[in-house]
């Protein structure tokens, strides 16, 4: 059988759309719209934000306005003083300051309303298992209380050693944080 021939080719078709220059045509995956830094510090910061708010809610509901401004401002007074002493502490190689925020919100919002709300739910489970109110609160105010709250500020200390373990350096960067807690 005799070789047939090869058939001739057309050009190939140009496409205006495409650049000659290919290589800024990187292909680039789109990420999730969660996977993206501003939207996770957004998400924390309306979340802390919300437990602040129900804390002086619930502060406010208990204590009366007078003396929930008596207590925000005494609570808020050393905050200044307290801060400057712990970034001095840790002046030789300061962390970043959104997890010094990170913590500081932590502990003033999530883990002092995880605290009111476990304390009130201890207190009344104790009190309604004693059948006696007054040792109720008191042993949840001695007892309960102190290790529910350290417990609440220590987990900072532990998202922060786990989500941002480059900023730890040493010992006196979780003392740091932990005070900022």
């Amino acid at each position: 059988m005799p070789a047939q021939p090869v058939p001739a080719c057309a050009e190939e078709p140009r496409f205006d759309g495409v650049p000659p220059d290919r290589a800024k045509w990187r292909y680039r995956p789109r990420r999730d719209f969660w996977r993206s830094k501003a939207v996770r510090a957004g998400a924390l910061i309306t979340l802390l934000a919300l437990c602040g708010l129900v804390i002086l809610a619930l502060v406010r509901d208990q204590t009366g306005t007078e003396g929930f401004l008596v207590g925000l401002g005494l609570a808020v007074l050393p905050v200044p003083l307290l801060g400057a002493a712990f970034r001095w502490l840790d002046r030789v190689d300061p962390g970043p300051w959104r997890n010094l925020f990170f913590a500081l919100a932590w502990g003033a919002c999530a883990a002092a309303l995880v605290a009111i709300i476990a304390n009130s739910f201890a207190t009344r489970w104790i009190a309604t298992a004693t059948a006696d109110p007054s040792s109720a609160d008191h042993l949840g105010a001695s007892v309960i209380a102190p290790i529910v709250e350290e417990s609440a500020k220590a987990a900072a200390v532990l998202l922060l050693f786990l989500f941002r373990r480059r900023d730890f350096k040493g010992i006196v960067d979780g003392v740091v944080f932990a005070g900022f807690t």
